[in-house]
């Protein structure tokens, strides 16, 4: 697979859309309503969750996907978990919040897929986030990750979504 067939990219014009502009929320009533509806969401989960889980040529396996990574409107993302192991697998959160950010800001160095940078870049990140979202079954959930559970790569992605690029947050801390 090569990287640039699946995914963004800011040198793509047509991309640009995807990866600056905020996704629009899954309708939770319809999902859960509208069995059409549900399929169309879950078909999103499903190709996140592939390229999540791939390695492609040109750039490393992914820590993590976004809608905005795959050119999907709707706001989902999938994070790998157990990275690099036999228990490796992709977990999809639609609808993505994250509603606290704690601990000592950390400084950590960082490149993004859509955005392939020649160095990765330093940027600012929290090692704890609690994040809320609802299960591909429709269940809302609530949950505390730390730095080694994804959370650096949860606030990347979470960001994604909201339109802001990896070389915006770092400016924002800058003037901070």
């Amino acid at each position: 697979m090569k990287h640039s067939d699946y995914v963004t990219h800011i040198n793509n014009k047509e991309d640009e859309v995807y990866l600056r502009g905020r996704h629009f929320p899954v309708n939770m009533r319809l999902f859960e309503t509208s069995p059409h509806y549900k399929a169309l969401i879950l078909a999103h989960c499903e190709y996140i969750r592939f390229l999540c889980l791939q390695k492609m040529e040109g750039y490393k396996k992914p820590h993590g996907m976004s809608s905005a990574n795959a050119g999907l409107a709707f706001n989902i993302i999938g994070i790998t978990m157990n990275r690099n192991t036999k228990d490796e697998y992709c977990a999809i959160m639609i609808n993505p919040k994250i509603i606290d950010l704690q601990g000592e800001v950390v400084e950590t160095t960082t490149n993004c897929g859509s955005l392939t940078l020649k160095e990765p870049i330093n940027i600012k990140r929290y090692p704890f986030c609690t994040v809320e979202w609802y299960a591909e079954d429709g269940s809302y959930c609530v949950r505390g990750f730390h730095r080694e559970e994804g959370a650096f790569t949860i606030q990347h992605e979470v960001d994604h979504n909201l339109g802001i690029l990896i070389t915006d947050y770092n400016e924002k801390f800058k003037k901070s």
